[in-house]
């Protein structure tokens, strides 16, 4: 509270406090521009596979394929109800994994980021479990 009050303070360092401000808010989950959710995990990628079809299952949402590519990510997509679903994960050791889910509905442009960062968090508690 402190440091938010004590950066306001100062009118010119406003572009500071904005930067202060954008690296607090950013701890987390990220977004980018073509509509995903993303996340960095400490586990293999072959252990996130497994977590996210887990909570895909649980979530209600239907496993339709797995891709894994040369490069060494993985894909998996699904489908419910109206949305479709992916969610890549790309290997950035052998212990962490980038999480990138996208849910688009097929009509719309625009896609679905609350349901996105949901299975993002679902992931993560199923990984919780062990």
């Amino acid at each position: 509270m402190l440091i938010v009050m004590l950066v306001f303070s100062t009118s010119a360092c406003e572009p500071i406090s904005l930067a202060l401000l954008g690296a607090g808010a950013g701890v987390g989950m990220g977004y980018s521009l073509d509509g995903y959710a993303y996340k960095t995990v400490m586990m293999p990628a072959s252990t996130v596979q497994r977590a996210s079809v887990n909570a895909l299952g649980r979530m209600g949402i239907k496993v339709t394929g797995k891709k894994t590519h040369e490069s060494g990510v993985l894909m998996v997509f699904g489908r419910a109800e109206d949305r479709n679903v992916i969610v890549r994960l790309e290997p950035i050791s052998k212990r962490s994994t980038q999480i990138r889910t996208q849910v688009r509905m097929p009509s719309v442009i625009l896609h679905d980021k609350a349901t996105a960062s949901a299975i993002i968090a679902q992931t993560e508690r199923v990984l919780a479990r062990g």
